[in-house]
Parts: structure tokens; C-alpha cells; sequence
């Protein structure tokens, strides 16, 4: 890990950060993960997991195996062999994503009291205390992490490229393993892809321009993450081969089901389209007509969709103001977020998953269907141009893409948008006894979210009038984090600004000027940053322009990037003036 205990000053820096890490522990210890019944999401994994420790990969093939990646449900079983709380599993990985961070960039950050401030700094990030997403057991929190993990082992390999070459290697193994976990842990890992391959072009930069030794050597090190990260994709699309002659690590990829969904958004129709909904039911009904599959399911479509407008609705509201306003929530109709839900239950009632694999077959004969008629004139379509996840983008989405893109950097800025929950979390249902089962496998809470609240407490513990003494000291938990929460509100948009300025106007320019190590891997390492949270945002407005997805519940695996450069562009301007 590269420290070293020979002064005092390390030994105070060591002691400050593991009061700092125990007291980071303590806030999450006694958390309850709160269960939600919810088949494509929370209960999706935890069921995985359940099979996967009773060796049968994802389980019995359905049409709901493999509509998500594993990696949340290997942690889970993971997480569930340490007999330790799921919350407490989920902070420690972020803990050590954290220390990984901080030790990553040693070689720029020369002063211990500076790496102190930046790890607790960064320890406490906002969207990793008791935020819905990371109550509710769900990927969102080991996302976050991985985030860090790939950064911190990213950063770590440039500042090292100097290093005897055994130094070297740890670093670029880490970062493949950490990417070939983030690719398996959400579907879209894709956006990723240009800010972190430009970065490893410039540790190739940095290998030729300083002329180091072994050369070759060092470029295959470098290399060698790209092939390590394909690993762990190779596994589990050789399992679900093995298992259900599907190969790839998600059927939201499937690029069968995604011809056969871009057809139908390119159907062109009559009227207005809401910018959210690319398959209305002018388009189904011209699809209907020239396709005999889609024909085949016409009747359960169309009646499927007022029960799947109940979810789609819901989604909607959460949308900003001024989008409903302008746009309105689509009526009756379905976004094609949740139309590809739709149609793969009503292929899997069709009988089409019955033989335990998937159709792929069904999905291209469809998708030739649709193809056809447009090639041919029966149908009128616009230009091939829909990709997984979004359909087709053209100029209705521009504007949605940017307001929103502005729009989420400004509430990141802000914080102002983290939504804490505690035991006061508003009644739930009780899940049914298969799904307490499933989940209680691997959250080993120490208390429950109560189903049934009085004034604020669950009757369940009260005795005698007094409050279970674990409630109360969640409480007390709960306050601190909204209190540390509040610091950063109020810090964190104007230290951001600051330093993008100081960005703009000291370190590029002396960048171009004298083109340095020092400059340029400050340099780089902020490009990285920046790179990765212009994308990621991007990736989200887009998806949100062309369905109805709320941008912002996604974009705290981009919170800690806005803590992360300025610190970066701190260090550079306390290090350039010591210099």
C-alpha cells in the first residue's frame, strides 16, 4: 500500500484516519436494509443470490433470469458468507474503495495532512450515508464504490508508470479486476469507455515521452487491464450459455431484441409524439399489420398496457416541472423503457421461453419482419439509428438532453435533491413469506423497518412506553448524517466552481506552456475526472430525454467526481506553490 510509518507525522495521519473510518462504520452499523418487493430490481437479486449459493447459477430460465447483470447478486452471496450486516458490507467496500483512492495518488499529493482532509472528505460523501438508494438492497451503493475503485487504480498506475516494474503490476491488475466488476454491475458500463481509454493513451504518452526503461514491458502493463476486465463478462456469458444457451451477460444487450425494438420506434405516425414514448399505439398498430408475430400478440399488448401505464405514470411524475408542462406524461401511452418490459412478459406468455433458453430466434424473425416492411415501403420508418436502452435520438431530444444535463450538474452542485429515509419511512406492505425468506439470507438486519407506524414509531418497539434503545440510537445516526449533509450543501457548489476556474485559468494554461510532469499528470487526471462525469451525465440525459427515467436517481455514482476534482486541483495549486 505504500505507506510508510517513519515519522510521527505518518503515525498521526494513520491514527486520524481509522478514528475516522470507525466512526464512518458506526454511522452505518444498525441500519436496517429496508425490503421492497419489486421483481425487476430488489427482489430480482436477492433472488439470484439465492440460487447462486445453492449452486444453480441464476436459477430455472424465465423471461426474468437474465434481464439484469450479476455482480450486485455475487456480492450479495459474498457479503452473506462474512455474517455481517449487507450495510455494513456495503460501507466497508466503499471504505476500501476510499483508502485505494487516497493511496492511488500519493505520488501527486506530497503533504499527509492534505491526504488526511481529502479521505474524509471523501469518506463522508453525502449519497454514501443512509440514502434511499443505499438502504434499499439494490446495486446502487457498490456502483458507487466500483467507480472509485476503477479511478483510484486508473490514477495509481499513471503516477507509477516510473516504478520498477513489480510496483507497476498491482496497480493495473486492480484496475482490470475493479473494471471487470463495474462492466457486470449495470447494464449501460459502456459510457465509460472514452474517458478511460484516452487516459490509459496518455500513460502510453507518458511511457514514450519520458523514454523509460523496458518499455515493452510497461506498455503490456498498461494493456493489460483491457484484457483483465473482459474476464469476468467471459464468465458469466459462458455460464449463461451453459445454463440457458444464452451467451452475452444481460438480454437488455441482446442485439436481436434491440432490432426488433428500434424497428418499431422508427415507425413514423401522424401525430405529435411525446419526446418519452417511441412506440405509440399508431406505430403498434401499423406493426400489427405487416408483422404476423406482432399480430399474433396484438390483443394481450394492447391490454397489458393500462396495468404497465400504472408504473410507467409513476416514473413520469418524478420528471422536473417544466417537462411535464411542456411535454405532459404521455396520456395512455408507454414509454419504451417500460415497452420492452411489456413485450418480453407477453413473449414469455406466448410460450416463446417455454424450452429453458432464450428466443433469440423469436426476436430476429420479428425484427426481420419489421425491417422488411420498412425496406420495402409498407411501412414508413425513419433511418436505422436506435441504439439498446434509447431508441431513436433526432432534434425533439436536444433540448430535453441539455436542460437536463444543466440541470443535474446544478442539482449535484447543490445536493439538494439526496432523499434520506430511516425507520419514519412511510408504511410499507409486509412481503410475502418466500420474499422475508430470500432477503433475510443475506441482510442480517439488527432491526426491521416497522409495517405498521404510529407517530412516528413502530408500536413493535414499545414496551411499556419507551422506545427500544437500538431505535433511538439510530436516530441519533440518522441526525449526524444530515448534519454532515448540510456542511457539504453548503460547501461543495462554490469549492467546485472555484476550482474549475483556477482550472481554466492556471493549470491548462501553464499546461500548454511548459508541458511538464507535474502540470501534465494533473492535467491528465483532472481530464479523467471531468471526463467521466460530463459523460456518465450525458449518458443519463439522453437516456431521460428518450423515456421516462428520472435522471438524477442515477447520478450519485457521479457525486464523488464533484468532490474529486477539487480536491485534485487544490493539491495542484498547494503543491505547485510549495514547489
Amino acid at each position: 500500500m505504500e505507506i510508510k510509518i517513519n515519522n510521527k507525522q505518518t503515525l498521526y495521519t494513520l491514527f486520524l484516519s481509522s478514528i475516522a473510518i470507525a466512526f464512518r462504520l458506526w454511522l452505518a452499523a444498525g441500519f436496517p436494509k429496508l425490503l421492497r418487493y419489486l421483481p425487476h430490481d430488489d427482489l430480482f437479486f436477492a433472488r439470484a443470490a439465492n440460487f447462486m449459493i445453492h449452486g444453480e447459477w441464476m436459477g430455472a430460465y424465465d423471461h426474468m433470469t437474465l434481464i439484469k447483470v450479476p455482480f450486485y447478486s455475487i456480492f450479495l452471496v459474498l457479503s452473506s458468507f462474512s455474517g455481517l450486516p449487507l450495510l455494513l458490507n456495503e460501507t466497508l467496500f466503499y471504505v476500501g474503495a476510499c483508502i485505494f483512492l487516497v493511496v492511488g495518488f500519493f505520488p501527486v499529493a506530497k503533504s499527509h495532512w492534505f491526504r488526511l482532509v481529502f479521505f474524509v472528505f471523501i469518506l463522508f460523501a453525502p449519497s454514501t450515508l443512509n440514502t434511499l438508494s443505499n438502504v434499499i438492497v439494490y446495486r446502487d451503493f457498490v456502483y458507487y464504490s466500483l467507480n472509485l475503485y476503477v479511478v483510484a487504480f486508473a490514477v495509481g498506475l499513471m503516477l507509477r508508470l516510473h516504478n520498477d516494474v513489480a510496483r507497476i503490476i498491482p496497480w493495473s491488475v486492480g484496475l482490470g479486476l475493479s473494471m471487470g466488476a463495474f462492466l457486470i454491475t449495470r447494464e449501460e458500463g459502456i459510457w465509460i469507455y472514452p474517458t478511460l481509454l484516452l487516459f490509459m493513451a496518455g500513460c502510453l504518452y507518458f511511457i514514450f515521452k519520458d523514454k523509460l526503461d523496458r518499455r515493452t514491458v510497461r506498455i503490456v502493463i498498461v494493456l493489460l487491464p483491457i484484457v483483465l476486465w473482459q474476464i469476468p463478462g467471459l464468465i458469466v456469458s459462458y455460464l449463461n450459455f451453459t445454463y440457458y444457451g444464452y451467451w452475452g451477460v444481460s438480454e437488455q444487450l441482446d442485439p436481436q431484441m434491440n432490432r426488433a425494438l428500434g424497428a418499431l420506434g422508427r415507425i413514423q405516425t401522424n401525430g405529435q409524439r411525446h419526446p418519452a414514448i417511441q412506440i405509440p399505439q399508431e406505430a403498434r398498430m401499423q406493426a400489427y399489420e405487416v408483422s404476423p408475430l406482432m399480430n399474433e400478440m396484438k390483443d394481450v399488448i394492447e391490454s397489458a398496457i393500462p396495468l404497465w401505464n400504472v408504473h410507467d405514470d409513476k416514473a413520469m411524475q418524478q420528471k422536473p416541472d417544466w417537462y411535464l408542462r411542456r411535454y405532459g406524461d404521455g396520456g395512455g401511452e408507454i414509454s419504451n423503457g417500460h415497452f420492452s418490459w411489456l413485450l418480453r412478459n407477453i413473449v414469455y406468455q406466448n410460450g416463446y421461453y417455454s424450452n429453458g433458453q432464450y428466443p433469440s430466434e423469436f426476436y430476429k424473425e420479428l425484427a426481420d419482419q419489421l425491417e422488411e416492411a420498412c425496406l420495402d415501403g409498407r411501412l414508413s420508418c425513419s433511418s436505422a439509428s436506435a441504439v439498446p436502452f434509447v431508441g431513436a435520438v433526432d432534434s425533439r431530444h436536444f433540448y430535453i438532453m441539455a436542460r437536463e444535463f444543466y440541470e443535474n450538474l446544478i442539482h449535484l452542485l447543490k445536493q439538494d435533491q439526496l432523499q434520506f429515509v430511516s425507520l419514519d419511512f412511510p408504511n410499507r406492505s409486509p412481503l410475502p413469506d418466500d420474499g422475508e425468506r430470500i432477503f433475510n439470507q443475506f441482510i442480517y438486519n439488527g432491526v426491521e423497518y416497522p409495517v405498521e407506524q404510529r407517530g412516528g414509531s413502530s408500536r413493535q418497539y414499545l414496551i411499556d412506553g419507551e422506545l427500544d434503545a437500538r431505535i433511538r440510537m439510530i436516530q441519533v445516526r440518522e441526525s449526524l448524517m444530515r448534519r454532515i449533509s448540510l456542511i457539504y450543501q453548503f460547501v461543495t457548489g462554490y469549492f467546485f466552481v472555484a476550482m474549475c476556474l483556477a482550472w481554466v485559468m492556471i493549470l491548462v494554461p501553464s499546461t500548454v506552456k511548459q508541458k511538464n510532469g507535474f502540470q501534465l499528470k494533473h492535467f491528465l487526471i483532472s481530464m479523467l475526472i471531468l471526463g467521466l462525469l460530463v459523460s456518465r451525465l450525458a449518458t443519463l440525459s439522453i437516456l431521460s430525454a428518450t423515456s421516462s427515467i428520472p435522471v438524477y436517481s442515477y447520478s450519485g455514482s457521479v457525486n464523488n467526481f464533484i468532490y474529486l476534482f477539487p480536491w485534485l486541483m487544490l493539491n495542484y495549486l498547494f503543491e505547485r506553490r510549495r514547489q
